[in-house]
């Protein structure tokens, strides 16, 4: 292959778009944006490289069909094809925005909706929080309080005895015992409403060597998308790479379903729901969502159903 041949402004934008445009879209932008010429160029650098030459249209759109041909011909994943360039930089159109995948927009929209929503609970959850702190420093305050005046009702009591005589004091000093025993009786119980308020934690058992009684097993499923598969790809190839990434679960626990792809004979999608223990849950997303155990140029992301039962 030449130095000559790797030159087209048309292929160049198609390999470095593909990926991230769709096909009606890139096609739309390849027939507005480039003339006659430009695209019968690149089809017959195409022809030189390709096995089999692309059909020549003669329909009044041949200009589109044409395009669709040459997109088609650079997403095969069974072509082997150089690295084009382009030296005009201004034969290379400007995308913007609209012509983002909105699919691909809208599920990641909804994945943020439902973290928003878990952030909600866990503020209210803090204001609850804030207001049980509240009412026990509000109860201690009280029980201080009280503990000050049953103190200064015996230093009174005590200060009266001494100068009225033994007689007086001894029975000043009963009258003052007794209300200090209800005093301490009343800061003992709203102290103890306080204690109650505050035993409000939980454990989660992690000894290992006590095995007398067995606790319930709780499973949670993590659904994925994986997407960008060879389209002979099937549901055991994907149990078995799931099985790779985690050795611990069992072919019983993973489900893969085939999704309906766009274009079924460049690519196929699938839909993965594998059922773990809850303690293992964080551990398992995490190897799931690494890039560094799946295939390389694989697409791969968490998968939420719709609350409807409609396919998302």
């Amino acid at each position: 292959m030449t130095e000559e041949k790797k030159h087209s402004e048309l292929l160049c934008f198609i390999t470095d778009k593909r990926s991230i445009l769709a096909l009606d879209s890139l096609v739309k932008i390849c027939v507005d944006f480039y003339n006659e010429d430009e695209i019968f160029a690149a089809r017959d650098l195409l022809d030189l490289l390709l096995s089999a030459r692309l059909p020549r249209r003669k329909s009044p759109d041949k200009l589109r069909a044409t395009v669709e041909d040459i997109v088609k011909a650079l997403l095969n994943p069974s072509t082997d094809l150089p690295i084009f360039y382009a030296v005009n930089i201004a034969r290379l159109p400007p995308v913007d925005a609209k012509h983002c995948d909105m699919s691909a927009v809208l599920m990641e929209l909804q994945g943020l909706r439902k973290e928003v929503r878990d952030i909600q609970k866990l503020q209210e959850e803090v204001c609850v929080l804030r207001q049980q702190l509240a009412d026990m420093v509000s109860i201690r305050g009280e029980v201080d309080s009280l503990k000050q005046l049953t103190s200064c009702i015996v230093q009174s009591s005590v200060s009266t005895a001494v100068d009225t005589g033994t007689d007086q004091a001894s029975s000043s000093h009963q009258a003052t015992a007794t209300d200090a025993s209800s005093f301490a009786s009343v800061a003992n119980e709203l102290w103890a409403t306080g204690m109650k308020k505050k035993t409000t934690k939980c454990v989660v058992g992690k000894s290992t060597t006590n095995v007398r009684v067995k606790p319930v097993i709780t499973k949670r499923s993590i659904d994925i998308f994986v997407s960008r598969l060879h389209p002979a790809t099937d549901t055991d190839d994907i149990v078995s790479c799931v099985t790779d990434i985690l050795p611990n679960t069992s072919v019983d626990d993973i489900c893969c379903t085939r999704l309906k792809s766009r274009y079924e004979l460049l690519y196929s999608s699938f839909h993965v729901c594998v059922t773990v223990d809850a303690v293992n849950m964080k551990t398992a997303i995490d190897k799931l969502m690494s890039d560094d155990l799946w295939p390389e140029g694989l697409l791969v992301r968490r998968y939420f159903k719709p609350k409807d039962g409609t396919r998302q």
